[in-house]
């Protein structure tokens, strides 16, 4: 029986030293999962834009595209500390970039990152003119 004394308060030790860590793998895990929910949506809000950019007419493509996607992101919940919206008409089609810092709700030591996404639709030509 003295050999089980001297292993008598190691799982405490243990336990204590390794729940940091697993702490900061729970808090890691859960950023991660929260960029990805921020880069699918930053990806919808600029399909979004470009299609509808790509259905009205060329004077109003940009006033479109740019409001529709920051419309979708803000309907889908995307926190997002600051965003922007550019809109390119080209001859044949329209591309609509969206930028997005995807804040961390509180997760301070991970901080915030840039997610960007740009998506590109053909001009309809049998839109009203």
């Amino acid at each position: 029986m003295s050999g089980f004394t001297r292993d008598r308060g190691n799982a405490a030790a243990e336990l204590v030293l390794l729940t940091p860590a697993l702490v900061i793998c729970a808090v890691f895990v859960f950023w991660c999962g929260r960029l990805g929910q921020a880069r699918t949506q930053v990806d919808l809000a600029a399909e979004s834009g470009a299609r509808a950019a790509s259905m009205v007419r060329r004077t109003r493509m940009t006033g479109v595209g740019r409001s529709t996607a920051l419309s979708s992101l803000e309907r889908n919940g995307v926190v997002c500390g600051s965003v922007s919206a550019a809109v390119d008409v080209l001859e044949d089609r329209v591309r609509v970039t969206v930028r997005c810092a995807a804040d961390a709700d509180g997760l301070k030591p991970f901080g915030s990152k840039v997610v960007s996404a740009t998506a590109v639709a053909p001009i309809d030509r049998y839109r009203g003119e």
